[in-house]
């Protein structure tokens, strides 16, 4: 087995009908690696389904437009892109944040009239401290938001940006203010909108354009709403008055409609939780199937997660790494991989009544 790190991956060999290997860029060379049996993408929700186009697999009116060989019309890559929007309020204590989480998580529904199923959570709050989250928050966001795409390659450039991060951290004063900062970040955990991406050009190095649309849908904007004056209302409870709820960010304190809509829309920003541009599914409108194969295409399956037709209201690590679990399971069992029942680990019966019924579930 080899593992190849830093390298691009440029397309996918389509020949017959059949994924038979791919193209990358590693170490400023092109390389072409041949598939024996089958190619998995699992680059993510925003490179999988650029890769997919650039192999000539999408839209047929994107790869004209670029002059990519049509190996199979698929209009819905790139199609159906969901995330989680976020609005983060901060607040000023009396004192030093005492807590050691970087993070404490709570949902909830918020939206009481939305079409969601009745107690489906649809926001989360997430509360932090700044000492711990602040910094390494700045660090991923201070280079992407200052530097063009093409100076954001430069590897050196992303570092002198956070050597500036450093410094700042150690000018007197600023460690006292941060060290006091608290925040909640109200998400918006199942938006009804949807989004898309495509082709910026038929260069792999060139990101892909994307259209988040958030809040297209009306009621993610309501949702969203309702939820920061659900955070308000939670740094205003007493105890919280008494820690020290001092408002540093316009949405502690906006109540009118207007000002609060106009104040989500400037400072809404990305959870990275990018999912279901290549989604799963039996019907027409989803280009991969539920064994993780990309239909009209032999040999070519997506593990990562594009292929979720729905974001969940939680974060997607986890799910993602079950659809890769769930594609090794599949991969195994189709080329007869998997171990023998005989060669599977065996699970002590101490005739426990309850020990028993706990393993028959998970098993």
């Amino acid at each position: 087995v080899y593992i190849v790190t830093d390298a691009r991956g440029h397309s996918v060999f389509i020949a017959g009908g059949r994924a038979t290997g791919i193209t990358l860029e590693y170490a400023g060379q092109r390389r072409e690696i041949r598939a024996a049996k089958e190619v998995i993408l699992a680059a993510g929700a925003l490179e999988t389904p650029k890769l997919l186009m650039l192999s000539g697999i999408g839209p047929a009116s994107v790869l004209q437009q670029f002059n990519i060989p049509l190996k199979l019309a698929q209009s819905a890559i790139g199609q159906n892109l969901q995330d989680h929007p976020n609005v983060c309020i901060f607040y000023r204590g009396k004192q030093k944040t005492d807590f050691g989480y970087p993070q404490l998580y709570a949902f909830d529904r918020i939206n009481t009239v939305s079409d969601l199923p009745e107690g489906q959570p649809d926001t989360c709050f997430a509360f932090f401290s700044a000492p711990i989250t602040l910094k390494q928050s700045m660090y991923r966001m201070i280079p992407a938001l200052a530097l063009p795409q093409k100076l954001y390659r430069v590897k050196a450039l992303r570092s002198f940006l956070r050597k500036i991060v450093d410094v700042m951290f150690v000018v007197p004063g600023v460690d006292r203010f941060v060290d006091n900062l608290y925040g909640i970040v109200v998400i918006l955990g199942k938006p009804q909108s949807r989004g898309f991406l495509t082709l910026r050009s038929s260069d792999a190095r060139d990101q892909a354009s994307i259209n988040p649309a958030y809040f297209q849908h009306p009621d993610d904007l309501i949702t969203m709403m309702q939820g920061v004056k659900r955070a308000q209302k939670i740094a205003g409870q007493p105890q919280l008055r008494s820690w020290g709820n001092l408002p540093l960010s316009g949405g502690a304190r906006k109540q009118d409609f207007a000002a609060l809509k106009d104040w989500i829309a400037k400072t809404t920003m990305t959870t990275f939780h990018f999912c279901g541009t290549c989604k799963m599914g039996e019907d027409d409108t989803s280009p991969v199937d539920t064994s993780l194969k990309l239909k009209g295409i032999d040999a070519l399956r997506i593990a990562d997660a594009s292929v979720m037709p729905e974001i969940p209201v939680s974060a997607i690590n986890a799910p993602s790494m079950m659809i890769g679990l769930r594609a090794a399971d599949l991969i195994l069992s189709e080329y007869g991989l998997l171990p023998a029942q005989s060669e599977q680990p065996q699970k002590k019966d101490n005739n426990n009544t309850k020990d028993t019924q706990e393993r028959a579930v998970y098993e």
